[in-house]
C-alpha cells in the first residue's frame, strides 16, 4: 500500500505491479500494471467494488464476454479474473486484459486533426475494415457491444491496427432482441483539465450519447445489433473525415448537428458513404441489421477477406496493387498448409487414442487395394 491508501500491486503475490491509476471510471478503477511473471509486458486491470449483487453480476458479464469473444485480433485480449479486498468493500473484482500500447481513436485523430494531417483513403480503409471485422466478431457470437466509439477503440503504435475494447455495456442475446430496462445518468458539463489536456469533448458526448443510437435514451428499448450499427457508422464517418460527424465548435452547434442527425459530412468521397448511409438511420429497423452484413461492403470486403488470412494491416498498407492478386494466393496457400498440419497432428492424435482403446486397425495399404501387389500384376 502506498502512503495514501491505494495498492501498489495486485494479483497472487503481487504479480501485477501498478504503473499508473486511471480515475476516469469512478468507483471502478483501471491500472495499467507491469507483469511481473512476463518481462516487459503490460496490462489493464479494471477494479469493480462488489457493494450491490448487480455489481457482480456486471463484473461476472463484463468477464465472461470478454472471454467469448477471445480469437479476433482487433479485440482486446482477456487473460485472468482475480478478486481482492480492503478495508473498504470486502470484494472487488478484478479483470485482467492486455494494454494496446498507443492512444485511443479519438486522440489519435484529433491529433492528427490539430497537425492538418489526415489519414489517406487506403489507411482509413484498412482502419474500417478491422473495426467492422471485430464488432461481426461479436455479432456472430450473439453479443451486442453497446458501447463502440472513438474513446473504446485503441490505436497501436504502428498507426494503423487498432482493437475494440471495454465490454462494461456488453449483452449477450438470443435471438434478435430483447428487452434491457436503461437509465439516463445525469451530470454537469464540465471542462477541467487532467494531465492537461481537456476532457469536455470527452464527457459532454457521453452526457448527449454523440456515439450511441438515438434509441439509447429510451427508458425501454430493443435491444438488438443495430444498435451497433450506428456506432460502427458513427466511428466509420469520423475515421473517414477526421471529425466526428455529429461534432461542433462548441456545444450549441454539437447540439444542433446531433438533435436532427444531421452528419458531417453529409457524403463521404472515399466509398464508405454507402455503408455510413445505411447505418445512420435514426429508425433501427432501416439501418443494416448487423455487422456481418457490413462485411460484404464491396469496398471493405477484399480488405476483411486479407485480414481473416492473417495479412497484417502493416502490410496492406504498401500492398503492391500489381503484385496482390499473387500475394494473396500465396497467403491462402500458407494458411492450407497450416490447416492440413493441424488436421494431421489431430489425426495422429486421435489415432493413438483408438488404438490404446484397440478399436483402431491400420487400413490396407492403397498399393494393396484390388489385388494388386505392385505394376508387375498388370502384365
Amino acid at each position: 500500500m502506498s502512503d495514501d491508501g491505494e495498492p501498489t500491486e495486485l494479483g497472487e503475490n503481487g504479480k501485477f505491479k501498478i504503473i499508473e491509476t486511471i480515475y476516469e471510471h469512478e468507483p471502478r478503477m483501471v491500472y495499467i500494471c507491469e507483469d511481473k511473471t512476463r518481462p516487459n509486458q503490460k496490462v489493464r486491470i479494471k477494479a469493480i467494488p462488489i457493494c450491490h449483487q448487480n455489481d457482480f453480476k456486471t463484473a461476472q458479464n463484463e468477464a465472461e464476454l470478454t472471454f467469448i469473444l477471445e480469437g479476433s485480433p482487433f479485440i482486446v485480449r482477456f487473460m485472468e479474473l482475480f478478486e481482492y479486498g480492503n478495508s473498504f468493500v470486502d470484494t472487488i473484482k478484478c479483470i485482467v486484459t492486455e494494454q494496446v500500447n498507443g492512444p485511443l481513436l479519438e486522440d489519435f485523430l484529433d491529433e492528427k486533426t490539430a497537425k492538418n494531417q489526415k489519414l489517406s483513403d487506403r489507411e482509413g480503409h484498412i482502419m474500417c475494415a478491422q473495426l467492422v471485422s471485430a464488432v461481426s466478431f461479436c455479432h456472430s457470437r450473439n453479443v451486442v457491444h453497446r458501447g463502440i466509439s472513438p474513446a473504446n477503440i485503441w490505436v497501436k503504435n504502428d498507426n494503423l491496427s487498432i482493437k475494440l475494447g471495454d465490454f462494461s455495456s456488453a449483452k449477450q442475446i438470443e435471438g434478435t432482441m430483447m428487452y434491457q430496462k436503461t437509465k439516463t445518468a445525469k451530470f454537469r458539463y464540465s471542462s477541467k483539465k487532467k494531465n492537461g489536456q481537456s476532457s469536455g469533448n470527452r464527457r459532454l458526448r457521453y452526457i448527449y450519447n454523440f456515439d450511441r443510437a438515438p434509441e439509447s435514451s429510451q427508458e425501454m428499448q430493443k435491444l438488438t445489433f443495430s444498435a451497433d450499427s450506428w456506432t460502427v457508422g458513427v466511428c466509420i464517418s469520423y475515421i473517414s473525415s477526421g471529425y466526428h460527424p455529429f461534432g461542433g465548435k462548441n456545444l450549441e452547434e454539437r447540439l444542433k448537428y446531433f438533435e436532427h442527425y444531421k452528419r458531417r459530412p453529409e457524403k463521404l468521397e472515399n466509398g464508405l458513404d454507402p455503408l455510413v448511409s445505411n447505418c445512420i438511420l435514426r429508425d433501427p429497423d432501416k439501418r443494416i441489421p448487423n455487422a456481418c452484413l457490413m462485411k460484404d461492403d464491396p469496398v471493405l470486403k477484399p480488405i476483411i477477406h486479407q485480414l481473416d488470412l492473417g495479412i497484417k494491416p502493416v502490410f496492406l498498407k504498401d500492398h503492391s496493387e500489381q503484385n496482390s492478386d499473387i500475394e494473396l494466393l500465396q497467403q491462402e496457400l500458407l494458411m492450407i498448409k497450416n490447416q492440413n498440419k493441424e488436421l494431421m497432428k489431430q489425426n495422429e492424435i486421435l489415432t493413438t487414442r483408438l488404438s490404446q482403446q484397440g478399436d483402431y486397425v491400420n487400413p490396407v495399404p492403397a498399393a494393396n487395394y484390388g489385388g494388386y501387389a505392385d505394376d508387375r500384376d498388370y502384365e
